[in-house]
C-alpha cells in the first residue's frame, strides 16, 4: 500500500483491515459455515470454498452491510453447503479493529462429516448464525482448527 506519509497510524490500520476483508470473509466461510448439529464437523479446505460472492455497502461510518451467495463442496462431492449470506461488520475507525460481526447464512446442505453421521437422506435446510462475543464462556473451547491442529496463526493474523 502506498502512503503519502500524512496518514495516521490508525487510518493505515483501518485501510489494512479493509484490504484483508476478502480473506477474512473466506476464513469465516470455511470455519463457520459448517453443520455442527450432530457433532464436531469437518472444516472446509481452501479449495472446497467454491463460491463466495458478497457485495458490501457502507451504511454509516465504519459499518458495512454484506449480502451475497456462497457454495462449499468437498473434493469428492459427498458433502456440501450452499446458499445466501447476509450480515454486518463494524470497524472502529480509531483502533482499526472489527468491533461487531453478525451474519446469517441460509442454505441447503447435504452429506455427512467424519463425526457428523446420520444426516438426512435428502439435502436439508441449514441456518448458521455468526455473532462475535466477548463473554468469558466463548474463550473456553478453542476453534476446531486450533484445538485439533494447533494452527493459531490464521486466527490471530487472517
Amino acid at each position: 500500500m502506498k502512503t503519502s506519509g500524512r496518514e495516521s497510524p490508525n487510518a493505515l490500520n483501518s485501510a489494512s483491515r479493509l484490504q484483508c476483508l476478502p480473506q477474512f470473509l473466506a476464513e469465516i466461510a470455511r470455519f463457520q459455515l459448517v453443520d455442527d448439529v450432530r457433532g464436531t464437523p469437518n472444516m472446509w479446505g481452501e479449495s472446497e470454498l467454491r463460491t463466495l460472492q458478497l457485495s458490501a455497502t457502507p451504511t454509516t461510518t465504519g459499518k458495512l452491510t454484506l449480502s451475497g451467495n456462497f457454495s462449499l463442496k468437498t473434493q469428492n462431492g459427498k458433502r456440501g453447503y450452499s446458499g445466501k449470506i447476509d450480515g454486518n461488520l463494524t470497524l472502529d475507525p480509531k483502533s482499526g479493529d472489527w468491533t461487531q460481526l453478525r451474519f446469517l447464512a441460509d442454505g441447503t446442505a447435504f452429506g455427512a462429516g467424519t463425526y457428523t453421521p446420520n444426516q438426512p437422506k435428502k439435502p436439508y435446510r441449514l441456518l448458521v448464525g455468526i455473532l462475535n462475543t466477548d463473554l468469558p464462556e466463548s474463550r473456553v473451547v478453542p476453534p476446531e482448527e486450533v484445538a485439533t491442529y494447533n494452527r493459531v496463526t490464521r486466527y490471530k493474523n487472517p
